[in-house]
């Protein structure tokens, strides 16, 4: 089983980071569309965790498989997922593909919030400050890396009820 969860794992984070770069270059961030940024993350990580978690069900379980196997190959997905999109968006850093773009993103994302919603004097000097932020070595491999593994996580816990196909505590009566 752990030799397929890397290459599971490095396929959720190459469409992570793609989806990153679509979302990026289409200028759909520059939509105000509440709760869209979340949906598309969840889904985006979700559904190759779900055919992953499937596919581990079938070959290495024998199609017959409890909740803690389901939440335990989740988890390890999830971790190894995190890691590669750490890794991918630090190699992208350091080769300067493709945070420029999120960069200017980021930027041009404050603008349209201060000009939609008119913040005030202490609110603008905080929102370009964040943008400043986000500049720094780094920092997004860092973010990413911390949704992508909270996002996968809790998103394996929920994908686990509906996977497993045997009772846990029925097992453990047995």
């Amino acid at each position: 089983m752990l030799k397929k969860i890397p290459i599971i794992s490095l396929i959720c984070a190459v469409i992570y980071v793609a989806a990153i770069k679509i979302i990026t270059v289409t200028g759909l961030t520059m939509l105000q569309i509440p709760m869209l940024a979340p949906f598309v993350s969840v889904s985006i990580i979700a559904i190759p965790l779900y055919f992953g978690m499937l596919h581990i069900r079938k070959v290495h379980y024998d199609n017959s498989i409890n909740f803690s196997q389901t939440f335990y190959s989740g988890v390890i997905i999830s971790v190894f997922t995190a890691i590669f999109v750490y890794v991918i968006f630090y190699l992208l850093e350091m080769s300067n593909i493709l945070i420029p773009d999120l960069i200017l993103d980021n930027q041009l994302t404050a603008e349209a919030y201060i000009k939609a919603y008119k913040p005030s004097e202490t609110e603008i000097a905080e929102i370009h400050q964040n943008t400043k932020n986000s500049m720094a070595p780094f920092v997004f491999a860092q973010v990413h890396f911390i949704m992508v593994l909270l996002i996968s996580a809790f998103s394996a816990t929920i994908l686990s009820l509906f996977i497993r196909n045997k009772d846990t505590f029925t097992e453990i009566k047995k």
